[in-house]
């Protein structure tokens, strides 16, 4: 299926009791922090979901930007799990708590939580 103009990007990944795993997350225009505003919604879902205060999110950050300071991840508050690995770790409260900062309005193309 091909993207909609109005979208902007989609993240798919799983919900479990106290963690989110995020498989994939694809912004469709570069540089704009789209990435980043799709994360604090998906967060967002969630807890309005689950409502698991002390829940956590786990990625494997095979980016391009992987270990780059101030990349997307660790801009959200993210941390590497260990020294050499992808693998990051995070706070779903804390990320579901930070400002959407966008010059523009954001659409979300979807929210994917397969069983």
């Amino acid at each position: 299926m091909s993207p909609k103009k109005n979208m902007n990007g989609e993240i798919v990944g799983s919900f479990a009791d106290k963690e989110m795993r995020v498989i994939g997350i694809k912004s469709f225009e570069k540089n704009k922090e789209h990435a980043t505003n799709l994360m604090i919604p998906a967060c967002r879902n969630y807890l309005a979901k689950r409502n698991y205060m002390d829940a956590k999110i786990y990625l494997g950050d095979c980016s391009d930007h992987s270990r780059i300071p101030n990349n997307l991840y660790t801009k959200l508050g993210m941390s590497y799990d260990d020294a050499t690995g992808p693998e990051m770790t995070g706070s779903v409260q804390h990320i579901a708590g930070l400002p959407i900062s966008l010059s523009k309005s954001l659409t979300i193309t979807r929210l994917t939580y397969p069983d």
